[in-house]
C-alpha cells in the first residue's frame, strides 16, 4: 500500500468528526486486484476512527479569524461533576435541541439554543461544557473575546464558521465585556434594539463592540444547530444584561453553587471506590482509609475538596514509599 497526503487549501472542515489534519487528501495505492480486501482494510480504519472521536472532545480556538484544534480532551463521565440534579437535566434538553433540526424549520425559529451558566470559580461550569460535548459528540469552540485581533468582522467570521452540532463556549463574558465611560447609545441589528455603547475583550484597544459580538452570535449570518453556553461568575457584572441575556439569545441560566453534604459524601465515595479498585497502586499504603477519612467543610467548590482528596490520595502514597 501507498499512501500520499496533500494540503488542500480549498478545503475548509469544521465538523465534529474530522480528525487532526482536516485540510489534508489522502490518496491510498494498492497492489490487488481484490475488492473484498480493500473494503475490510478501509472498514478497519474507520472503526478505529470512529473509536477515536467517541472517545475524545475536541476543542477549537480561532486564530485571526480561522479555527484551529486547540487540544483534544478524554471524555469525562457526568457521574463525576457532581453537579444539582437540575443542572444534570440540561444534558438530556441539549440532547433534544441537537435532534429538533425539523421542528424548528417547520416553526420558522432559528436552530440556536443558549444557556448562561452562573456561578463561583470552581463550581463546574467548564468542566459540565466538556463533559456535555462528550456525551453528544459533538466539538468544543473556544471564542476569547480578550483576544488583542479580534475586532467585529474577524468575531463574525468565526462564529458564521461553526458547524451545526457544535457548541460555542464563551468564558468569564463579565471580565471579557468593558463598559465605556461615554454616555453614546449604539443601536443593535435587529429591530432597532438599544445597547449601552460598550467595547469587547476587557482593554482599552478593544476592538469588538456590543452591538458587533450580538450580530455574531444570532445575526442573519449566524450558524444554525450550534450550542451557545456564555460562563460568569457574577451575572449581575455583565455590561447590557437585558441585550446579551435576553430570550433567544440566552434561553436559559443555569446557576452553579458550592458542593452540599450529598455532594460532597459522591465525590469521597467515588474517590474510595476508585482507590479500592486500583489495588496494584493503592494495597499497602492506606490510601482508602485516607480518603474516607478525609473532612469537609459545606458548601465547599468542587474543585477545592477534589483537591483534599487528591492530597490524602498522594500523602498515603508518598509515606507508603518512606
Amino acid at each position: 500500500m501507498w499512501v500520499r497526503r496533500e494540503f488542500d487549501s480549498s478545503k475548509k472542515h469544521f465538523a465534529a468528526t474530522h480528525i487532526d489534519r482536516e485540510n489534508d487528501v489522502l490518496t491510498l495505492s494498492f497492489l490487488t486486484r481484490n475488492r473484498t480486501l480493500l473494503d475490510r482494510f478501509l472498514t478497519e480504519v474507520r472503526s478505529s476512527w470512529e473509536a477515536h472521536v467517541q472517545n475524545r472532545v475536541r476543542i477549537y480556538y480561532p486564530r485571526y479569524g480561522d479555527w484551529r484544534l486547540l487540544t483534544e480532551k478524554p471524555r469525562r463521565s457526568l457521574d463525576t461533576l457532581y453537579l444539582a440534579p437540575d443542572v444534570m437535566q440540561l444534558v438530556e434538553e441539549a440532547r433534544c435541541f441537537f435532534a429538533l433540526r425539523d421542528v424548528y424549520a417547520e416553526l420558522g425559529i432559528p436552530w440556536r439554543r443558549g444557556y448562561l451558566f452562573e456561578g463561583p470559580p470552581g463550581t463546574g461550569k467548564s468542566s459540565l461544557t466538556v463533559a456535555l460535548a462528550g456525551e453528544l459528540q459533538v466539538p468544543v469552540y473556544v471564542l476569547s473575546l480578550q483576544s488583542s485581533w479580534i475586532d467585529d468582522d474577524t468575531l463574525l467570521r468565526c462564529v458564521s464558521q461553526l458547524p451545526s452540532k457544535s457548541i460555542l463556549l464563551i468564558e468569564d463574558v463579565e471580565n471579557a465585556v468593558k463598559r465605556n465611560t461615554s454616555s453614546s447609545r449604539e443601536v443593535g441589528h435587529d429591530l432597532g434594539e438599544e445597547v449601552s455603547s460598550t467595547e469587547v475583550g476587557g482593554s482599552s484597544r478593544a476592538a469588538v463592540s456590543m452591538s458587533g459580538l450580538l450580530n455574531a452570535l444570532d445575526g442573519i449570518t449566524s450558524t444554525q444547530g450550534r450550542l451557545l453556553i456564555v460562563t460568569t461568575n457574577d451575572a449581575s457584572r455583565i455590561p447590557s444584561p437585558e441585550a446579551l441575556l435576553r430570550p433567544g439569545r440566552i434561553d436559559r441560566k443555569m446557576h452553579f453553587t458550592n458542593l452540599g453534604p450529598s455532594q460532597l459524601d459522591q465525590m469521597k465515595k467515588t474517590f474510595s471506590t476508585t482507590v479500592t479498585k486500583h489495588e496494584r497502586y493503592f494495597a499497602t499504603t492506606g490510601a482508602c482509609e485516607a480518603v474516607n477519612a478525609c473532612p469537609y467543610e459545606v458548601n465547599t467548590t468542587a474543585a477545592t475538596y477534589q483537591q483534599k482528596l487528591l492530597d490524602e490520595m498522594y500523602g498515603a502514597l508518598l509515606h507508603a514509599k518512606d
